[in-house]
């Protein structure tokens, strides 16, 4: 989305959905949650000590594991997303 906001075009296209006019404004909307949850989650983190690592509720662990099952969910939903959807 910050790449269009100064390019005006998607380098991904993960996103560009969200600029066909076939898109509704509900769904243009209920997209919006990519941009804020995770600074959301982020700041109520702060409150759990931040580094210090003891406290923190999200371990060294637990954030590799998320990361690498976020990076199959996008790997998975890239290759299995119709070819007329890439097209747009």
């Amino acid at each position: 989305i910050s790449a269009y906001a100064v390019s005006g075009s998607f380098p991904v296209g993960v996103a560009k959905y969200l600029t066909w006019k076939t898109t509704s404004y509900g769904r243009v909307l209920t997209s919006t949650h990519h941009l804020w949850s995770m600074p959301l989650v982020l700041s109520q983190l702060r409150g759990y000590g931040g580094a210090a690592a003891a406290r923190c509720p999200v371990t060294g662990e637990g954030l590799a594991w998320s990361y690498a099952v976020t990076l199959c969910n996008v790997a998975l939903s890239r290759a299995l997303l119709p070819m007329k959807a890439r097209q747009g």
